[in-house]
């Protein structure tokens, strides 16, 4: 359902895509996820974010991580599966000294 400009505007937005996805990942120091992990685990449905044209919500998710790699705050490795490579990423704990 759409909302109006003022709403959009308003005070009332809870946090970024990347703020989610930071949230997710230090919550779980201990673990790396996969894409769909973390599109799941930032509570969005895994089905719907695969669809659509253009750049796809799950595309937005892997620029989202790259940017947060870029930034020092997520390592991404590549695993290997049986039925290939899959990355993951797990949140990097900064030190502030």
């Amino acid at each position: 359902m759409p909302i109006d400009i003022t709403e959009f505007n308003s005070e009332k937005i809870v946090c970024s895509l990347k703020e989610k996805i930071l949230s997710f990942l230090m919550n779980n120091p201990d673990k790396a996820f996969d894409i769909k992990e973390i599109i799941e685990g930032t509570g969005y449905s895994v089905q719907v974010v695969m669809e659509g044209y253009g750049m796809t919500p799950e595309s937005k998710f892997r620029l989202t991580l790259e940017n947060l790699e870029e930034e020092g705050s997520v390592e991404t490795k590549a695993i290997k599966k049986s039925n290939g490579e899959e990355l993951y990423y797990k949140f990097v704990k900064v030190d502030t000294k």
